[in-house]
């Protein structure tokens, strides 16, 4: 059973091993600017709900993985997708994601991943 420090910190290894970030930050959950050269990614920790699972009460924890990239010309998505695919590889229970903003220069992501202990 993986605490949720631990959690993050396997979410922030996988990223920095996929190759294709500058930068890894590991958020506090506040609104903190990302800054660094994109494509970056920030990982926070973004609390626990507890459900049942076929009669099982299990606790999920929710991790957001934050994506920015250079959206100047014609956006290269591949640092999401690589992001995307090496979450996966961390086995989550859930997994989904959305675009958060996007300005003339750059576009954030957020992927939430929740895993069941």
């Amino acid at each position: 059973m993986r605490t949720a420090e631990q959690l993050t910190l396997d979410t922030v290894l996988a990223l920095e091993n996929c190759g294709v970030f500058t930068r890894v930050l590991l958020k506090d959950g506040s609104t903190e600017v990302m800054t660094g050269k994109e494509p970056l990614a920030a990982v926070a920790y973004a609390g626990f709900e507890t459900a049942d699972d076929n009669g099982v009460r299990v606790t999920q924890h929710n991790i957001r993985v934050y994506v920015r990239l250079l959206s100047v010309g014609k956006a290269d998505m591949t640092p999401f997708h690589t992001a995307v695919s090496a979450l996966n590889a961390t086995m989550p229970h859930s997994l989904s994601s959305g675009i958060q903003t996007t300005d003339t220069r750059t576009m954030t992501f957020v992927i939430e991943c929740g895993y069941r202990c």
